[in-house]
């Protein structure tokens, strides 16, 4: 029943693959696996909110050195520069994973285009109040995302030439 349900395009079945889907894809410890799904079959848009980690999965601490002279481990701290692009190569790389994910196991094409946008859970310095902003939005259709070579792309790149907003 799920199967016809899904290949027919009922929005619950196809929201209900396209979950399994992104439930077995595996990451680190500390990487969200928070998602929401619609399914529009109308326009055969799969829309997907994702939740995306917080700038903590960069550490700020670059490297340990040990030192003879004073027998004891000195660290040496990550620029904040560094971090900041750490996180959005790391923000960007969870992002076309998401996509290709999907596209990829979408073997009866019903989703054409995906609508993206990435969130990320975290408390706003200047204010102390828990916030829910989005880092990423864009919409790809699957000719202009499958057609690249994802053993070389640059997954900012990548982002940026399907004219989605990185924040």
């Amino acid at each position: 029943e799920f199967k016809a349900a899904f290949e027919v395009g009922e929005p619950h079945a196809v929201v209900e693959y396209f979950a399994l889907v992104l439930e077995r894809s595996h990451y680190p410890e500390g990487f969200p696996q928070g998602f929401r799904l619609a399914y529009i079959p109308e326009s055969r848009q799969l829309v997907i909110q994702y939740q995306l980690p917080g700038f903590s999965i960069v550490p700020d601490l670059a490297e340990y050195k040990y030192v003879k002279t004073g027998d004891k481990i000195a660290q040496k701290v990550r620029p904040l520069r560094e971090r900041q692009e750490r996180y959005k190569q790391a923000v960007s790389a969870v992002t076309v994973r998401t996509l290709h994910e999907v596209f990829e196991a979408d073997r009866s094409q019903l989703a054409e285009t995906i609508a993206f946008n990435g969130h990320v859970d975290t408390i706003n310095n200047a204010t102390g109040k828990q916030e829910y902003p989005c880092l990423v939005t864009l919409m790809a259709t699957r000719d202009s995302f499958m057609d690249r070579d994802f053993t070389r792309v640059d997954p900012l790149a990548c982002l940026l030439d399907l004219s989605a907003s990185v924040s």
